[in-house]
Formats: structure tokens, C-alpha cells, sequence
């Protein structure tokens, strides 16, 4: 995009608004709800008219009266025209450069330009062809902009209207996406819409962000309104009830639409495809709708992942594609996403090998690169992302441990020494910190009970979290102490192991029941993150029992050095050869 301060040019004559007419008489002028006229008809606009013919609103909010400042205003003119000429670079300028720079500059405490006033701006400006998409489009960025910058100690705040108004522009982007973008037929002229892979992520991402910030919003504010007695409360917890009916952030809706965007996409068939062929096929570069799917699996796995379905979670990867070359390395927003939330679903399905490899696995990555790959407007976010892994890892080589890249032991060592000593010290209250703190914040996917409220507790799914985590402590507490008597002999009666455990006989027979258990694991090989094979981690020891008494073998490979030292004695002497050849050949020079 050109620079936002002159007037744009781009070869042709920009449209003004005609002499004398101020942004604030447009913005009075036109009437409430009406944002275009002689619109089109299409698939999406049409649905986005009944919406808004039903809600009797445009836009979300107030951005304030008067003229936005001329930088806005060029901004404005330039988004639409880049939008309309596909200028796909000059949209990432936009997106990643100009937008957050203007928030900070003009909109940091209060909202941007609102939506309604951005619509008749673009009609008095001429521009028509594709205002309905462009304002989609300024919709995603100011609802998303006032998520941000919104909040209860903030003077700008994210009301009822704007969650439900946002909930509407998003079906209707994603109804675009689904009727227009991916009906498209490659080779036939069709030039569809390209948007830099970051903004295409973040689309999605923040779909289900607002999703999930939606149902805490609304089953924490039904359960205080329903407590209250007075008329403004009753009407407010009717307001709650009234969301629900109207089904606005269903959770399977947002489920549904994700699912919708992969299936269309043909996103799956896509990577069956590459796996067949020799060489791969790179019409994902510039396929808007392959791209939707490909990040739309992302946010599936996340949500599954948000609501405790952690094998559903895993699922949604059984086609993806993770060779070196995938789409998720130049995103880095989308990377680590994806590492984090499979990672996790692996840990808490006590796949412990597979959770460290995965975490292993972009940690490693990340060190290589340092912070230059997480650099961006989204920094911060993943650099407490990135520590999050960290921590998870840690809980999982607390757990049952693994060997880890000398690069990943020095960052534990250097940032959580003291907390991996309090874990190893099977402090239980270090491992809830832990887990609340690296843990994504899980979201109940349904309503609250309307009829039956006192008994409500919005934060039940995260408490069964985390006793579900601390149950599986609690049971892996008991292993190296099995182990550390195992080790002492080769067979052990259970009523003596009994004594020095200090517990009765059939205590003694359920633990060594859940320490076999805990011994085996299942492990992934290949094909889909799922699938795996069942692995039995002995850890130097193994035993079984018959009938009263615990037989012990030791697993422990003794390594047979002598190889390594005659390969070592062999190269000595060659290099003693060499050097005593080179003095030779000095000596007769």
C-alpha cells in the first residue's frame, strides 16, 4: 500500500467528497440502516441483509463524531482500492504496519471509525464494486481492535451488541469464503481475493478467541445477574437467556463453521494428493480457500483441545502435512499453535513421549532462530507462548523422564531451576501452578442452566482439568518408589515390600498394578498424530508377580565399550602416522 499521508494516486484520480461536505454530515446524514445502496445481490450479502434487517442495527459502536484524521481517511481509501486490485503486498502493509501503527497513533483508548460511518464514507467516495467485502473485512479489524483494547478497567468497552454484531461479520466472511472464494475454479480467469497467510491465520484465530471470551463473558455475567432480585437485573439476565435463544457464539456452530471451511476447501484431499505425488503441488501459495482450510484445522484442533476432547483434538491433524516445507513455518503465530495445543492434548492423554518430542521438537526450533522468527505486532503473545511450552515440558520430564536437547536443558536449567527442584520434591501445589499457568484456558462449550442457577459453577471444567492432571501425579509418584525397592533384589515377598512400604498387602497389589500400567505407553511411529504403538518404558528395572511374590529382572543394557576404544586407538594411530609423515617429508625438503 502507498504511504498513508498524501492522497493516493495509483495512476487515476481518487474520489473526493464533494466540496464543503465534512466526514461528521456523512456520518449524520445517511440513514441509521442503510449502508449501501443498489447493492448487489449475492449469496452473502443477502444473508448479511436479514441479519441486519432483524437486529435493526449497523456496525457496533461509536468510534466518535468529526472527522477521522486525514492518515485515517487515506488509510481508508487505500484499503479499499489494494482490496479491489489484489495487491496482496500492499494489503500486508496494511494489515501488519499501517493499522497497528494508526491504533496506537489515534485509537488506543477508543474505538476506530465506526463501521456504518466507513459505508457511506466508501459510497460517497464511489466505491462500490467491493464495498460488501471491504467493510467485511474493516469489520474483522475493528471488532478485533476493540477486543483489544477493551476490558473492565478500560474507558472503551466490548457491549453485548458488539460480541453479537461481530458473531454476524464473521458468518458473514466466512459465508463469503464458502460461496464466493471457493467456488472459484482454478484456470478459468477467476482472480480470487489473497491476503498475507498471517492475516488469513489470524482471521481465524481470533474466531475463536472471541468465541471463547464470549461464553466466559456470558456464564459469568449469568450467573451474577441471575442472584440479582431487582427489575435491571431481571432484565439483563432475560438479555443472557435471549443470546443463548438466538444461538449467538454457539459453540457448535463454531465448530460447524470451521468444519464447513476444511471441508470445502478440499483442504485433506490437498495433502492426499501431495503424498501421492513425487512432486509436490503448490496451488496452496495462492489458493485463498486452501489457505482458509489448511489454518481452519489449526483452530479445530484448538477448540477440541479448549473443551477437554483431546483425542477428537488430535484427529482433526490425521491428513495434515508436516513436512519442512508446510505452510505453518511462515506463520509463526500458526506454528507454534499448532505445537502447543497437539502437544498438550498428547500430555493429557499420557502420551509423555510424544508430548516431549512435539515440544522438543518447535523448542529446539525456536533456539536456532532466536527471537527473530516470532518478531511482529503479535510478539509478546508468543513469547509467552513459547515459555507455556517450556513449562509444560518441564511437567512432562517430571512426570517420566526423557532425554532433552542440551540447548532445551540449559534454558530449564537458567529460567526454572528453582521450580524444577520444588517439582521433583512432588510438591503438589507447584505442579497445580504450573499446569494453571502453561494450560490453555479451558472453555465450557455449552450454556449455562437457565432454570437452575444456584448450583452453576462456570469454572467447573477447569477444576476437572486439573484433577484429572493431579490424579495422574498422584499415580506417578508411585513409580520410583516401586522402583527404588525393586532395585535392591531379584524377588521380594509382597508382605515384606508391604512393611517397608508401610502399607497393607492389597494397597501393595493396586499400586504395582498402576505401576505396570504407568509403564506403558503408546508412541507414535507414523502416520497420523493419533495413531501409535504400545511401548513399555522399563527404566532399568522390570518385574511380575507370582502369586506372593515380586520377581525382579533387571532391563538395564550394558553397553560394550570395548569398540569404542579400539575404533578410538586405531584413529589415534593414524593420526600419530600422519603427523610423523608430514615431520618426514619437512626433512627432506
Amino acid at each position: 500500500m502507498a504511504d498513508i499521508d498524501p492522497p493516493l494516486t495509483n495512476g487515476a484520480p481518487s474520489s473526493r467528497l464533494p466540496p464543503g461536505t465534512k466526514w461528521a454530515d456523512v456520518e449524520r446524514d445517511a440513514p441509521a440502516d442503510v449502508e449501501a445502496d443498489d447493492e448487489e445481490e449475492t449469496p452473502y450479502t443477502r444473508v448479511r441483509g436479514e441479519r441486519q434487517a432483524s437486529s435493526h442495527r449497523v456496525g457496533g459502536g461509536g468510534g466518535g463524531r468529526g472527522d477521522p484524521p486525514p492518515q485515517v481517511q487515506s488509510f481508508l481509501r487505500n484499503f479499499y482500492e489494494d482490496v479491489e486490485g489484489r495487491k496482496v503486498g500492499n494489503i500486508e502493509n496494511a494489515y501488519e504496519g499501517q493499522f497497528p501503527r494508526l491504533s496506537d497513533q489515534y485509537y488506543s483508548k477508543t474505538r476506530w471509525v465506526d463501521p456504518s460511518s466507513v459505508s457511506r464514507y466508501y459510497a460517497d467516495q464511489g466505491f462500490e464494486k467491493e464495498k460488501d467485502v471491504v467493510l467485511i473485512l474493516y469489520k474483522e479489524l475493528f471488532y478485533r481492535h476493540l477486543h483489544t483494547v477493551g476490558g473492565p478497567e478500560s474507558a472503551v468497552r466490548v457491549r453485548v451488541e458488539d460480541r453479537e454484531d461481530s458473531w454476524g461479520n464473521y458468518r458473514d466472511l466466512f459465508d463469503y469464503f464458502l460461496e464466493v472464494e471457493m467456488e472459484k475454479k482454478p484456470g478459468r480467469g477467476a482472480r480470487g481475493l489473497q491476503f498475507p497467510y498471517t492475516w488469513t491465520f489470524d482471521m481465524l484465530d481470533e474466531f475463536v478467541y472471541q468465541w471463547s471470551q464470549f461464553k466466559f463473558f456470558h456464564n459469568k455475567t449469568s450467573q451474577g445477574r441471575s442472584k440479582r432480585s431487582d427489575d435491571d437485573g431481571r432484565i439483563r439476565f432475560r438479555e443472557m437467556v435471549a443470546l443463548a435463544d438466538r444461538h449467538i457464539w454457539d459453540s457448535a456452530r463454531v465448530i460447524e463453521y470451521l468444519q464447513l471451511l476444511v471441508n470445502k476447501s478440499g483442504i485433506n484431499q490437498y495433502f492426499r494428493h501431495n503424498r501421492e505425488r513425487a512432486r509436490g503441488d503448490d496451488r496452496i501459495e495462492t489458493d485463498l480457500g486452501l489457505q482458509v482450510g489448511y489454518f481452519a484445522i489449526v483452530q479445530l484442533l484448538r477448540v477440541q483441545c479448549l473443551v477437554g476432547d483431546y483425542r477428537l483434538a488430535l484427529q482433526q491433524l490425521d491428513e495434515f502435512d508436516f513436512s519442512g516445507d508446510s505452510l505453518f513455518y511462515r506463520v509463526p503465530n500458526c506454528h507454534l499453535s499448532l505445537f502447543y495445543y497437539m502437544g498438550f492434548s498428547y500430555m493429557m492423554l499420557r502420551r509423555y513421549t510424544d508430548a516431549v518430542r512435539v515440544f522438543s521438537q518447535v523448542l529446539t526450533f525456536l533456539h536456532t532462530k532466536k527471537d527473530d522468527y516470532l518478531q511482529g505486532t503479535a510478539m509478546g503473545h508468543l513469547l509467552k507462548m513459547k515459555d507455556r511450552m517450556y513449562q509444560l515440558l518441564l511437567l512432562c520430564v517430571c512426570l517420566h523422564p526423557h532425554r532433552l536437547d542440551e540447548s532445551i536443558n540449559m534454558y530449564l536449567k537458567d529460567k526454572h531451576a528453582d521450580r524444577h527442584a520444588r517439582l521433583l520434591k512432588d510438591d503438589e501445589q507447584e505442579y497445580i501452578d504450573v499446569f494453571n499457568y502453561a494450560s490453555p484456558k479451558f472453555v465450557h462449550p455449552g450454556y449455562p442452566p437457565f432454570d437452575d442457577m444456584d448450583d452453576y459453577d462456570p469454572t467447573e471444567l477447569s477444576r476437572t482439568q486439573v484433577e484429572v492432571f493431579l490424579e495422574e501425579v498422584r499415580h506417578q509418584k508411585l513409580v520410583p518408589t516401586i522402583r527404588s525397592f525393586a532395585k535392591l533384589y531379584t524377588a521380594i515377598p509382597i508382605q515384606k515390600l508391604a512393611s517397608l512400604m508401610e502399607k497393607n498387602e492389597d494397597e501393595i497389589r493396586e499400586i504395582l498394578l498402576c505401576v505396570k500400567h504407568k509403564g506403558r505407553q503408546l508412541v507414535w511411529r507414523s502416520g497420523p498424530p493419533l495413531s501409535g504403538e504400545v511401548v513399555t518404558m522399563e527404566e532399568g528395572v522390570d518385574f511380575f508377580l507370582d502369586h506372593e511374590m515380586i520377581h525382579v529382572k533387571s532391563t538395564k543394557i550394558h553397553h560394550n565399550y570395548v569398540q569404542y576404544f579400539v575404533h578410538s586407538i586405531h584413529t589415534f594411530k593414524d593420526m600419530i602416522r600422519s603427523v610423523e609423515h608430514g615431520l618426514q617429508r619437512r626433512e627432506r625438503v
